[in-house]
């Protein structure tokens, strides 16, 4: 489970962020370091590992695709059998489709031992 200030939740709550899509930033996404902490959002190549997951077949998941799949069920505190992780392949592909372009624009910003400061959107 991420760590998340106060500060963070409001900020959420605020602008609409789910934890689904802090789960996949936190996963697939680039980390920057800034000042004191951190920042992390998804760029291209980030992108492209989501589609790639959710394209490929569970059967057919390499080694990396699958531990990466494993990560975001285990931050979500989902059961992480292959039959749950096949069913949330699945729900995550659903999700991908509805909030991409959300997803495109958000990022995290972390303090020194990895707390979740504040979440938002680029413009």
């Amino acid at each position: 489970m991420l760590q998340l200030t106060k500060h963070a939740q409001e900020r959420m709550r605020q602008r609409g962020i789910d934890y689904w899509a802090l789960a996949l930033v936190w996963v697939f996404g680039d980390v920057q370091h800034c000042r004191d902490g951190q920042s992390v959002c998804l760029n291209k190549l980030g992108l492209q590992k989501i589609s790639a997951l959710f394209r490929t077949p569970f059967e057919q998941l390499t080694r990396k695709q699958h531990d990466d799949l494993y990560a975001v069920a285990k931050l979500l505190g989902r059961p992480i059998s292959a039959p749950e992780l096949r069913a949330l392949q699945s729900e995550l592909r659903q999700y991908l489709k509805r909030h991409e372009g959300k997803l495109r624009k958000l990022y995290l910003v972390l303090s020194g031992d990895g707390e979740i400061i504040t979440a938002a959107y680029r413009r």
